[in-house]
């Protein structure tokens, strides 16, 4: 993959999770001079941030994968480094999202079945869990869900 077609993903990801916001009533915005989140939102007068990962891949191998450290920068990323209360993952026909504190005590308590060191162009370490394992673990699917039940999911990890 190179950098256009990375950037491309990513805002296809942030726009599909932006346009659910609105669908629940939630004012948001697509934030792109902000380096440890994607989305602004505001759910009662208080806001909240989404870090928005588009997984194209996840479909084909059964996978997630989470970013955690940027080996060409030598930085942390990723779950590592983001700002945001939530963690939207896209998936070629889902949104699943979780509490980002809630994602961290799951990452540290449940191994990755694999650990990529220099995964895409070598710019991106990540751990690997099985879809099947992560998902009802610690996500939940936001795209299908009624308006009501989602919010109450919101307001509770916030």
């Amino acid at each position: 993959m190179n950098f256009i077609k990375d950037k491309s993903v990513g805002d296809l990801g942030e726009k599909l999770v932006l346009h659910l916001m609105w669908r629940l009533d939630i004012n948001a915005t697509i934030v792109n001079d902000v380096p440890y989140y994607d989305i602004l939102c505001f759910l009662d007068k208080q806001p909240f941030t989404i870090e928005v990962k588009h997984d194209i891949y996840s479909e084909k191998s059964g996978n997630i994968a989470i970013e955690y450290f940027n080996p060409k920068s030598n930085k942390p990323a990723g779950i590592s480094i983001t700002g945001a209360n939530l963690w939207a993952h896209v998936t070629p026909n889902e949104v699943w999202m979780a509490s980002v504190k809630l994602l961290k005590i799951f990452l540290q308590n449940n191994q990755p079945f694999r650990t990529v060191e220099s995964g895409g162009d070598n710019n991106a370490s990540i751990y690997l869990y099985k879809k099947s394992f992560i998902m009802p673990s610690i996500f939940q699917r936001f795209d299908i869900l009624e308006k009501h039940k989602a919010i109450s999911i919101m307001k509770e990890w916030l």
